[in-house]
């Protein structure tokens, strides 16, 4: 069982170095998926070569497991100018595929479908944070044409790494969905996106601990730095622990009662684990600039 630290798997730069390449042979995203009968296994999208389209540097992918693109002639990549597009083989078309010089209300379209399905990307919000020695840029985003919680296209979007849900937006129109995120690696970084499992383990969810339903309010969320945030509870929390994107611990405690209240000084994601006696819940909690 991994801990609840990510674990650093090759050496990074100390600062985030603009221009830095990101898609490069060998790139790989591991998501995981839940096949019929509830196995829960990985699947993955990997960088296996490249090619040139009216002399422009294209990368192949390889994938499986997912319904977002046609696995016989998937879409190939590229970066440039800390924006990401993809090609499209069927229609010969070029999109859009992330552009992470954008920030708070600035909006963009995926046409990753062709035209006649466009999908809107809203900046809420964004932040920045230290993941593996980088500081990467993490965009907040709605979309009303998907999951927003981050499962299948929206909301967090890393700087390098591109959706904690799936690589490429899966819409409303396939099934089933891959996401979210296990892992991410290239030649100079590995990031660890699951606390709980090994990049490549298959399970079920009943070999794990039950997570029912445990009704609560956080709020304000998303709260700025150093602003109180209320955590309440239908019943007795008595552990609370809340961690960073990278899954470092900030707050660990045993408020045993129905109220708490915390406070972040940095902004970022975090998640927020609580438990009582009989439920357990994980809730996202976004965290701005002052």
């Amino acid at each position: 069982m991994k801990q609840i630290i990510l674990l650093l798997m090759l050496i990074s730069s100390s600062q985030f170095v603009f221009g830095q390449v990101n898609l490069e042979l060998g790139t790989k995203w591991t998501y995981s998926q839940n096949l019929i009968g509830g196995l829960i296994e990985p699947t993955y999208i990997e960088i296996t070569g490249d090619t040139l389209i009216s002399g422009i540097k294209w990368y192949k992918i390889e994938g499986q497991g997912a319904c977002a693109f046609n696995q016989s002639n998937p879409p190939l990549v590229r970066e440039e100018n800390s924006k990401w597009y993809t090609y499209n083989l069927d229609n010969q078309e070029e999109s859009i595929l992330y552009d992470f010089n954008l920030n708070i209300g600035d909006t963009y379209s995926v046409g990753f479908f062709g035209e006649n399905y466009q999908i809107e990307m809203l900046i809420d919000s964004t932040s920045t944070h230290e993941i593996n020695g980088v500081n990467r840029k993490i965009q907040y985003c709605s979309n009303p044409n998907s999951d927003i919680d981050g499962f299948f296209f929206g909301a967090e979007i890393i700087e390098g790494v591109g959706s904690l849900g799936y690589l490429f937006p899966q819409g409303n129109i396939c099934d089933p969905h891959a996401g979210p995120i296990r892992c991410f690696e290239n030649e100079n970084h590995f990031i660890d996106f699951d606390i709980d499992r090994e990049c490549d383990e298959s399970y079920f969810p009943t070999n794990t601990v039950e997570i029912k339903n445990l009704e609560l309010k956080i709020y304000p969320n998303p709260a700025k730095t150093n602003q109180i945030v209320f955590i309440e509870a239908a019943e007795i929390i008595e552990n609370l622990i809340i961690c960073n994107a990278i899954g470092e611990v900030v707050v660990d405690t045993r408020p045993e009662k129905l109220k708490t209240q915390v406070t972040i000084k940095n902004n970022g994601l975090y998640y927020i684990q609580i438990e009582s006696l009989t439920n357990k819940k994980t809730i996202k909690l976004v965290i701005t600039d002052e």
